[in-house]
């Protein structure tokens, strides 16, 4: 989506969270510090990012060192005020930016940002090739998943291209903050594609395995009674 970006905008830190660009994230703001952030951003342009905080961070302080310096930043398309004073809202993603400079951590971090851009791929085969082969993977990951995977693969096959399918897919289907991070954090979509493409081979070797063992299980308790 295009966003008339804002040199400086408010920053969210949150862990294991990764917001991907074009991709929709569900919050629920209930710290006060977040809350007058919200309050600051609804009266504005609505734009702030989300930043994945690092695993070892404290999760007290926003100092800099604590998030990631590649984060997106979002548009919020809804915003619901609770009785208790929390809010609950859905965020877009926007745009990859890089953190060049935190200019406040207090009341709530504000950085000044830089979209950062992504490397298209030169030939349409190759990113035709990629999206089968993802494609692929996400068809036999579902068939070896929980049935409400189904329909998260069923609109997987709707996105022709590959970026978007790519931060759809490891949005909806990866709760892996670490390896959300180094695919956003990817300048080429080519090596995105590839990192998306191993995960889920991954996975589906790992439910493969699951599966055996479960039925090799059942085996052995029919063979005993």
């Amino acid at each position: 989506m295009e966003l008339e970006l804002p040199e400086e905008i408010p920053v969210m830190a949150l862990p294991n969270t990764v917001l991907f660009p074009q991709m929709v994230l569900p919050l629920y703001i209930f710290e006060n510090r977040y809350r007058r952030m919200l309050s600051d951003v609804l009266a504005g342009g609505r734009i702030f990012a989300v930043a994945n905080r690092k695993s070892a961070a404290n999760e007290k302080t926003d100092d800099p060192e604590t998030f990631h310096d590649i984060a997106t930043a979002g548009l919020v398309r809804m915003s619901e005020l609770n009785p208790d004073g929390t809010s609950t809202l859905m965020l877009m993603g926007a745009a990859r930016v890089h953190i060049d400079e935190v200019l406040q951590s207090a009341p709530y971090p504000v950085a000044r940002v830089s979209i950062v851009n992504s490397k298209e791929i030169n030939h349409s085969s190759q990113a035709a090739n990629l999206r089968t082969e993802l494609l692929d993977a996400l068809e036999t990951f579902g068939s070896l998943s929980p049935k409400e995977n189904n329909e998260v693969i069923k609109a997987c096959q709707e996105i022709l291209n590959l970026e978007a399918l790519i931060h759809f897919a490891m949005q909806t289907c990866c709760s892996n903050g670490a390896l959300n991070q180094e695919i956003l954090e990817c300048v080429e979509i080519s090596l995105r594609a590839e990192m998306a493409i191993g995960y889920f081979q991954a996975r589906i070797s790992d439910l493969k395995l699951k599966r055996d063992l479960d039925e090799g299980s059942e085996e052995g308790q029919s063979f005993e009674n």
